[in-house]
């Protein structure tokens, strides 16, 4: 059994839940007065054209998905799993369609868009290929892409992630800019390797926030950004956090820290870097100051 047939196996699973939940808003509807909506069987047949062979077939879908499921607000989850699962699965050199995707997933993402806004989304994109991949702006439950590859530069500057945002084990070959994103529960970048410049300036991390093991190959900034819950840039596990160009934490604001291990051979930027609490480790805010300070 393929990847792409495994996919499709699974978009039509939630399909049919979005079809029991179709059926209903169609009962409601007919309670109401008002004509039963059927369009569960247009929601399969296009789901199904994404995935097919013929290339020439999958943009009209696409087309035509993201028309239904702005008429159709009850499948609107149905249909964001259908294209995130294009997605991970799309073969190799179906670039137009893939990057066609992603903007549609995009405009549809940021209540900045208006009636266009399909509301707090759950993305999951792991093992995806992503091409210079922008959610600027959105707001939406949980993004993942883990061990996704993230070609060209990833934007997520002034996202809202009500739960997380996972990206552990991914590679991003460009620049990653999220400056101003705010995570209500849960940021995790172990294992990731960022081969251009990091921008998560002036971010608000609410829950914990995991870098540990990651390898940031350019310069990495979290000036400004406040830490709520605690920050591990290291553990047993997935080992330190690798920090090879100039690194900022200027103004940064922490709760607690695990940096054992971790330096800063290209130098490192404290300036007014302060602990909210001290820390729930025995380690003291001083210390860990003082450790970060000492591996610059």
């Amino acid at each position: 059994m393929t990847i792409a047939v495994i996919c499709l196996a699974v978009a039509l699973v939630v399909i049919g839940l979005a079809w029991a939940a179709g059926r209903q808003h169609g009962r409601r509807g007919m309670a109401a007065g008002q004509p039963a909506t059927t369009a569960d069987d247009v929601l399969i047949m296009q789901a199904r054209q994404l995935h097919a062979a013929e290339i020439s077939s999958r943009l009209p879908a696409l087309t035509a998905l993201e028309q239904h499921a702005q008429a159709t607000p009850w499948h609107r989850a149905a249909v964001v799993e259908t294209l995130t699962g294009y997605l991970r699965c799309a073969p190799s050199g179906d670039e137009t369609v893939r990057r066609a995707v992603q903007r549609t997933l995009s405009a549809h993402a940021s209540p900045a868009h208006g009636d266009a806004y399909w509301g707090e989304l759950d993305l999951d994109l792991d093992g995806a290929e992503l091409t210079d991949l922008d959610l600027s702006g959105a707001v939406v439950r949980r993004i993942s892409a883990r061990r996704a590859q993230l070609r060209g530069d990833t934007r997520m500057t002034a996202l809202r992630a009500r739960d997380s945002v996972l990206l552990s084990g991914a590679t991003l070959y460009g620049d990653m800019h999220c400056d101003d994103m705010i995570v209500e529960h849960r940021t995790d970048m172990a294992l990731a390797t960022f081969k251009g410049a990091f921008s998560a300036d002036g971010c608000a991390l609410h829950g914990g926030t995991v870098l540990s093991g990651a390898t940031f190959c350019g310069p990495a900034s979290f000036a400004d950004t406040i830490f709520f819950d605690s920050v591990a840039l290291s553990d047993p596990r997935s080992g330190p956090a690798a920090f090879r160009g100039k690194t900022s934490f200027a103004r940064a604001r922490f709760t607690a820290a695990r940096l054992d291990h971790v330096g800063f051979p290209a130098g490192v930027d404290l300036e007014d870097t302060r602990f909210i609490r001290t820390p729930a480790t025995p380690t003291t805010a001083v210390a860990v100051l003082h450790a970060l300070g000492c591996q610059r």
